[in-house]
This record gives structure tokens, sequence and C-alpha cells, in this order.
């Protein structure tokens, strides 16, 4: 059963809704329900018994809201830093550009601290699937809450797209943030020439994916594949990549999760398997997937809690 304390949380993720999509209408189409639900219902805490668990469940969902504390803090690393900036250079500047690094190094978390630091209401952001141009089309339309169904034609969602951020750059400095964009098909790629033709200088956007983003649209570049010279020019031909977890970083990582013995950190650094490699002309140990440090780290915690 869900806690009040998280139904206080739901309402509250509503009202920045509100704040970053400009209307609850828009709050509405984004979470799929009636704007008179929203007002009636949801706002009004004497009225929860007239919403259903399982409405509750879908729209903390759609708002990215965790039912769940799993007790993981983020760290001040190297790469959330880099991330960080990346994402702040592209808003305060509007431009486009890209994150291309090996899955497990930490694009995805960063981006949700980035969004959950955000406090404008300016920053949206997708975590993209292996979705076709008009799929890709309609849930980016979700997103900012522009009704899009799939009898709409694609230019009349684009156009939606377009005049939301539009009018949203008059009050802020919007930027998109496209995660794991390397699962996009290539012709929602190509949806990146005219969002930059009709958005430039007006929003920023960043896309993320894997390392087989930088090396797709290299590829198609090289091979002259449609569209492929046209996106990499509108990101500045140019890809951001991640350093991985130096020791330092690690012991961060340690520190935030509530272990801080030093033999303790050593030997989970070691047990992430790290390589060496250079960085900024200077040889060190990094491990590449973020994703080993928080297993280890989970494991010291269980072994520590079986041991008492």
């Amino acid at each position: 059963m869900i806690s009040e304390q998280k139904k206080n949380e739901i309402v509250s993720a509503i009202v920045a809704e509100r704040s970053l999509l400009g209307s609850m209408n828009k709050v509405a189409n984004k979470l799929g329900i009636n704007a008179g639900t929203i007002s009636h219902n949801l706002m009004k805490s004497e009225n929860w018994h007239n919403v259903s668990e399982k409405m509750w469940t879908g729209i903390a969902a759609d708002l990215g809201i965790s039912l769940v504390n799993r007790g993981w803090n983020i760290a001040q690393t190297n790469n959330l830093k880099i991330m960080h900036r990346t994402l702040a250079d592209a808003q305060r500047e509007a431009l486009f550009m890209a994150v291309s690094e090996k899955a497990g190094s930490g694009k995805t978390s960063s981006i949700a601290d980035f969004v959950a630091k955000d406090q404008n209401s300016s920053v949206y952001s997708l975590q993209c699937e292996e979705w076709s141009r008009k799929g890709f089309l309609i849930r980016l339309a979700k997103e900012v809450g522009v009704e899009a169904g799939k009898y709409d034609s694609a230019e009349d969602i684009t156009e939606g797209i377009v005049r939301f951020f539009k009018q949203r750059a008059k009050d802020c400095s919007p930027l998109l943030i496209l995660d794991e964009a390397d699962k996009l098909k290539p012709a929602a790629k190509r949806f990146l020439i005219p969002l930059y033709n009709r958005l430039e200088d007006e929003i920023g956007l960043v896309c993320c994916g894997t390392e087989n983003l930088e090396k797709e649209i290299k590829n198609g570049v090289r091979k002259a594949e449609k569209g492929y010279d046209e996106i990499d020019s509108r990101l500045g031909r140019n890809f951001v990549h991640l350093v991985g977890s130096l020791r330092s970083d690690v012991e961060l990582i340690c520190q935030a999760n509530g272990i801080t013995e030093r033999d303790t950190v050593d030997r989970i650094f070691t047990k992430c398997k790290p390589i060496t490699k250079s960085i900024n002309g200077k040889f060190v140990e990094c491990v590449e997937d973020v994703r080993a440090v928080k297993r280890a780290i989970k494991a010291e915690k269980l072994r520590l809690a079986n041991a008492a």
C-alpha cells in the first residue's frame, strides 16, 4: 500500500511538472489521465480515497518516482562532473551536443541528478528505446505534455513539439536530454535535423549513449548514408567522453554509501578489476563500469550485516 508520504511526494512532483510543462492540462496529457482527476482528487488529500492504487503506481512510474527506497546515494565523481558540465554548457549556450561512453559509466544516474537539481523547470529528459521515428515522436510529445496519437501525422506531432519548446524558450533556457539515444532507429535519429533547424539558438539538446552512438554516426558519415553527415554537423562533430571511476571516485562512492574504512575501499576498488588508461597524458587506474562498484559496495554491506 502506498504511504501518505509517497502520495505527498507524487503530488509535489505533479506541481513541479506543471511548472515544467506550463499547464495542468499538459501534465494530464503526459500522465494519460483527466485533468479533473488531478485537480479534484490528486490535489486534495481528502479525496485520495477516490484514486486507485494502480493509478498512484502508474503516475509514480511516469514521474520517475520510486515507491521503494533502495538507499543509494550519488557521489560527486569525475564522470558526474563531466556530465553536469556538458549538460549545463548545452543549456546555457543552446548547443546540440553528444556524450558517447561505455555502458555503466554513470551517464543515466548523472542525468537523473542533474534533472533533480533543476531549479528553473527547464530540463526535459527522455530515456529512449528502439523506437521508429513515429514512435519516438509520440513518446517525446507525451514527455512534454503535447497531445499526440498514432493517427496523427509525424509532421503534426513535430509541429506540436516545436511549438512547445518555442513557447518555453520565451521564459527559460530549455534543455532536452535524450538518454540511450544510440537505441533509436536511424529515421528517429534524423529527427535531430528538423529539430535543430527549427529550434537553433532556442534550446539545448544532449544525446547520450554508449560508444555505439559515436560509432554509428561516424560510420554513417563515412559511408555517406542518409542524414548522418547532417546529424554529425548539428552535434558539433564532437563526442564527449568520460574518464571512468578513479580510486578517488570509488572512495567518494563508498563514503556516500556508508563505507569509510580505507582497507575496505581498496578491496572494493581491486574487486572491480580496474584498468590502466592514459588521462591527460598520465597513466592511472580506473574502473570503467560503475555498476560493478555499486554491486561490490552492496555485497560488502551484506557481508557486514550478516557478520553482525
